[in-house]
């Protein structure tokens, strides 16, 4: 039997940044379209009271669109990045570029690096006949993936891609559709989450993206002036409207059932969105078949990442408590809602004994840290 005589959680509050765009874009250095050329994508986003820009550099393409159309390859329009794909040289009739998008302070090229960001994909589809295939976004190693829902019919690939990308999010292959911010058609859309940078967690420098269809007309198409048509957004309510599953638990079965409906507003963690566990509980006797769930068409990840104690984390650690000590739990969250937390002190499968219950309906919110005693 394990009694605990004191402990102090600490709630850390994520404040999971959402870059909305303010529709400026120059390009600061390089030809138009062109490998090498690095443009600034101005944002209304404030974080930790600095203002920040994105740095955009295309680092690979084979791309027509701008030599073909005389027109720009990127422009941003009501917050999202519009980026166009045009096949027109011999060979395949493939079209993509390579994006490398970092935070940096306004103004500057001085890095910025952020909490998370999030990438999500609008109106990715097709022609539904053999004139184009789908628009597709590549992805290095997303943090936590890929989201999806039951509603979405773009499909979420693994494997080796080539440069590096590993994450394949391919668009609906039935035909057009027509899905915007203001016009949400969650069916063509879909997207990731990065929290994880080269300093560690919730310091994101940069990500790497795609924008790819691999039939982009091509050379002898007789619609010369048609393109592909891939928008982007960093905005985290624009990926609402694909969150409709659910993510359960995965204590023993005595303990009975725990879910909730997956939010971006409210979240446990790294500030990540949740996985969706296609509506099915994960009972197990070390409570880690969730985890150990593979990704797949649902985006099923280890999303256990919100408790810590003394610094290790709960999920990936065993740790051994001794009667009379105090310890210290982290418990990571992201924006507005109330905490629960339980401990099984005596080992007997429930939370139904007295004292057992060490949170109740806890206020959080996104702006403070708090400590709490639990005696």
């Amino acid at each position: 039997m394990l009694f605990i005589m004191a402990m102090a959680l600490t709630t850390t509050i994520t404040n999971a940044l959402d870059i909305s765009l303010d529709n400026t874009i120059s390009l600061e250095q390089g030809t138009d379209c062109q490998k090498g050329a690095v443009y600034r994508l101005g944002t209304e986003t404030k974080y930790n009271g600095k203002a920040i820009d994105l740095l955009l550099e295309i680092m690979n393409e084979d791309n027509e669109y701008h030599t073909l159309m005389n027109k720009a390859c990127l422009n941003v329009a009501d917050g999202i990045l519009n980026t166009f794909l045009r096949d027109n040289d011999e060979g395949d009739n493939r079209a993509f570029m390579d994006f490398k998008i970092s935070p940096v302070a306004k103004g500057t090229t001085t890095s910025l690096p952020v909490d998370r960001i999030t990438l999500v994909g609008f109106d990715l589809d097709s022609t539904g006949t053999a004139t184009t295939d789908t628009d597709d976004i590549y992805m290095k190693s997303p943090t936590k993936g890929y989201v999806n829902s039951t509603v979405s019919h773009v499909t979420y690939m693994e494997g080796d891609f080539g440069d590096g990308y590993n994450i394949r999010l391919k668009g609906q292959s039935s035909g057009d559709c027509s899905d915007s911010a203001g016009a949400p058609d969650p069916t063509c859309r879909g997207g990731g989450i990065a929290s994880f940078g080269t300093e560690g967690a919730n310091k994101v420098d940069y990500v790497y993206l795609r924008v790819q269809n691999d039939n982009a007309y091509g050379e002898e198409s007789a619609e010369s002036k048609s393109a592909r048509l891939i928008q982007i957004s960093f905005k985290k309510l624009d990926i609402i409207p694909i969150l409709n599953g659910t993510d359960y638990g995965d204590l023993p079965a005595s303990y009975g059932e725990a879910s909730h409906k997956i939010s971006i507003a409210t979240v446990l963690g790294y500030g990540d969105v949740a996985d969706d566990d296609s509506n099915k509980e994960h009972h197990s006797i070390n409570a880690d078949a969730d985890d150990n769930a593979s990704s797949g068409s649902k985006g099923n990840f280890d999303d256990e990442d919100a408790v810590s104690i003394e610094n290790q984390e709960a999920n990936t650690s065993t740790f051994f408590m001794k009667i009379g000590d105090t310890y210290t739990f982290n418990i990571g969250t992201s924006g507005n809602g109330y905490l629960n937390a339980w401990i099984d002190f005596n080992g007997d499968g429930d939370f139904d004994d007295d004292g057992e219950k060490i949170l109740d309906e806890k206020a959080i919110n996104s702006k403070l840290a708090m400590n709490t005693a639990v005696e």
